[in-house]
């Protein structure tokens, strides 16, 4: 969308447009441009904002309690550290008190409702979604995110269970944050897969564009650099680098199966996942052997096929619809 002019963001910001001038600018606002306008403007007036001023405004009424205690906490901080960035949500009522009160609230979560929203893809799907700041989130088999309708002013922070791929939308002003159990992933704007399943002793976050942070619950971090693949022990709490390919890690957003170096119970484990079946076997099958496979089938049926070609095991379907794996004489 193209910016407005000037003297229209002006007239806005004044509360003198016309209800046509004040639709295009807050349409224009909703945008990553307008929103990055709005955050640098809040910023660069904050800065003249004096404790005075801050505290003489604090003792208005307030459109909500909920935004008087977020302004409070606001202040304590910007009292506490004396940084003028602190009191950037103070400068709101200020400029944009009359004119911009709604669109900051609805758009920033100032004002917003603060439900969660949960999405759980069970196993045998994937879904793709698009949150409220643009950002796209592919989610795949047996996983669960958890995020606000409306991020807040100054950061954008989902959880999740299980795997997803990320595109987020760049706000250099609003880190993104993916929080997992044990660690958490900062961006900016970027690409990047991250495996954290609930079952599964480590996290894996593959980065395909832009730079992310991991960081642990004890403050250990680690940045990532397009083509990295950095994994996490959750019990061990160690960061380790891989060799695996990213085309690897990411090929099931393509319905495509990709395995490198994996052992059976990791390849049927993830199987069981995307086709919503259970396998059953001897923990002696194939034990120590690792697998190299990969197929852009979709039926099931298909899939082990080939698998029983490039090894020694076979799939035998029981009544349930599930398999028993067992070893070819």
């Amino acid at each position: 969308m193209k910016r407005p002019e000037n003297k229209i963001i002006e007239k806005v910001i004044e509360n003198t447009a016309t209800p046509t001038e004040a639709r295009e600018v807050f349409r224009w606002f909703a945008t990553t441009d307008g929103n990055e306008y709005l955050s640098e403007r809040i910023l660069n007036e904050s800065a003249n904002v004096s404790d005075k001023q801050a505290a003489d405004w604090i003792d208005h009424v307030l459109p909500t309690e909920r935004m008087r205690e977020e302004l409070r906490r606001k202040v304590r901080k910007y009292r506490q550290l004396r940084h003028y960035l602190r009191v950037a949500a103070i400068a709101i009522p200020f400029i944009f008190i009359i004119s911009l009160i709604p669109f900051v609230g609805y758009q920033n979560g100032l004002l917003a409702d603060t439900n969660m929203e949960v999405i759980y893809v069970p196993k045998g799907e994937r879904l793709q979604v698009i949150l409220q700041d643009g950002t796209k989130v592919f989610i795949n088999s047996d996983s669960r995110l958890r995020y606000p309708k409306v991020f807040q002013l100054f950061k954008r922070t989902v959880e999740l269970t299980g795997e997803a791929y990320f595109e987020v939308n760049k706000e250099s002003l609003r880190p993104f944050t993916v929080q997992l159990e044990k660690i958490d992933v900062k961006v900016l704007g970027t690409k990047f897969d991250v495996r954290a399943y609930e079952n599964e002793q480590k996290i894996t976050v593959a980065l395909d564009e832009g730079k992310v942070a991991m960081k642990d619950l004890v403050g250990k971090e680690l940045t990532l650099k397009p083509g990295n693949v950095v994994v996490y022990d959750k019990k061990l709490a160690t960061f380790s680098s891989t060799t695996t390919e990213i085309g690897t890690i990411t090929s099931w957003k393509e319905n495509y199966l990709q395995f490198e170096n994996a052992s059976i119970s990791e390849l049927l484990f993830t199987l069981e996942r995307q086709y919503n079946v259970k396998f059953s076997m001897s923990d002696s099958i194939a034990s120590g052997v690792l697998f190299n496979f990969s197929s852009k089938k979709v039926n099931l049926r298909d899939v082990l096929w080939d698998l029983e070609k490039i090894s020694r095991l076979k799939f035998r379907e029981t009544k349930n619809g599930n398999y028993e794996v067992i070893t070819k004489n």
